[in-house]
């Protein structure tokens, strides 16, 4: 059976397609095709310069490598120099992978076969119930995907990197979504009411503004009590293995903030609590104990993970929705801040980002009320 098709298509031109195979993902035949301008001799030399070219594909190195063979190599390579969470969001990313794609030979992926991939996933890639997989989790793959196809194309195992092309879902913009002031009140007599030191910690992280791992991390040595200063240096980060303390920040270093009194007095407290129960254990309390610890040698931060269903057991008490997340009280503190007209510089250098224009993207919306007071300012032209 013949391999290639010529048929006419058009006045003076002609398709010609090759057969190649099937997709690993759709069952679909592979058939590489082109538009020709000219005569049927035209057509014909066309078809077997394609014909050679998808042959040569198929003989060339690259093909004694599977796509498997690819990814696994850019694990291996990446793993020495990323975070550990890093490279387990990597090999996360990966197993939504099909088997029978990571066989496909290294040169028969291209954009179509990306592509097919990623519609796949938004259709039905979830593993849990088999329904749509997020378009953030498919840009994740890709992310993936790219990098294994880059670091191919350095080595010379193929010539082009096909997910430079391949079209990738944008995901829905994520929009700040602060817990309401009204609630916080509610929240923190849940909170103390759930755990002795659930309060502090969920006032702190409103105050503070940090990440849940960085909060989670914070060390008695990094408060300095007379001055009202605290200082979030380590994060508790989930990679291979489970939770670990990684002694700097998501972007790399340490910052310092100042905190209101009650606050403190609610770490004083707190602090006061740690010293009793360590003396009655016949043991001191460390320095460089975690503030938030089941341990009365502070030597073991919270798991994330108990403190976020902690939360969501508070904010059901406290009639928050369901969908309320720890990282809203960050939202909280940014709003909050920008909405009393503290410099964006300052709420930037709080939330611990790199650049002010990352503030400016995701928190410069404002409560209704300061809305309405930016009409009435605009009203004033009018006057």
């Amino acid at each position: 059976m013949s391999r290639g098709h010529i048929d006419p298509h058009g006045d003076g031109k002609w398709r010609i397609r090759v057969s190649a195979g099937s997709d690993p993902i759709t069952g679909k035949r592979h058939q590489p095709n082109k538009v020709i301008t000219g005569t049927r001799d035209d057509a014909e030399r066309a078809l077997t310069a394609l014909l050679a070219e998808v042959d040569a594909g198929r003989r060339s190195g690259s093909n004694e490598k599977t796509f498997g063979d690819v990814l696994d190599a850019f694990l291996d390579h990446k793993t020495l120099s990323v975070e550990a969470s890093t490279a387990a969001t990597w090999h996360h990313s990966l197993a939504y992978i099909p088997a029978k794609l990571r066989d496909l030979p290294l040169g028969r992926v291209d954009v179509e076969t990306l592509e097919a991939l990623y519609a796949h996933l938004l259709r039905k890639g979830s593993k849990r119930n088999g329904g749509p997989l997020s378009a953030s989790s498919v840009r994740n793959v890709h992310v993936v995907i790219y990098g294994a196809l880059e670091l191919a194309r350095r080595r010379k195992w193929v010539a082009v990197n096909a997910a430079a092309d391949a079209e990738v879902p944008a995901p829905p913009r994520r929009l700040p979504s602060p817990a309401p002031t009204d609630a916080i009140p509610l929240l923190l007599a849940a909170a103390a009411a759930e755990h002795h030191a659930l309060a502090t910690y969920l006032q702190v992280t409103i105050c503070a503004g940090g990440r849940r791992g960085e909060i989670h991390g914070l060390r008695w040595s990094g408060i300095d009590f007379p001055r009202g200063l605290v200082v979030l240096r380590d994060t508790i980060v989930h990679g291979t293995g489970g939770w670990k303390v990684k002694p700097y920040t998501k972007t790399g270093g340490q910052r310092t903030i100042h905190l209101d009194p009650g606050t403190f007095e609610r770490l004083q407290t707190l602090h006061d609590r740690a010293v009793t129960d360590a003396l009655a254990c016949e043991t001191a309390l460390p320095a460089d104990g975690f503030v938030f610890t089941d341990s009365v040698t502070g030597d073991r931060p919270w798991n994330p993970n108990t403190t976020a269903a902690r939360f969501k057991r508070c904010c059901a008490k406290a009639g928050l929705p369901g969908t309320t997340r720890l990282h809203d009280l960050r939202h909280l503190m940014a709003t909050h801040l920008i909405d009393q007209g503290v410099p964006i510089p300052v709420v930037s250098a709080r939330l611990g980002h790199t650049q002010n224009s990352t503030t400016l993207d995701i928190y410069t919306g404002r409560v209704a009320a300061s809305d309405a007071a930016a009409g009435e300012v605009m009203g004033h032209l009018f006057d």
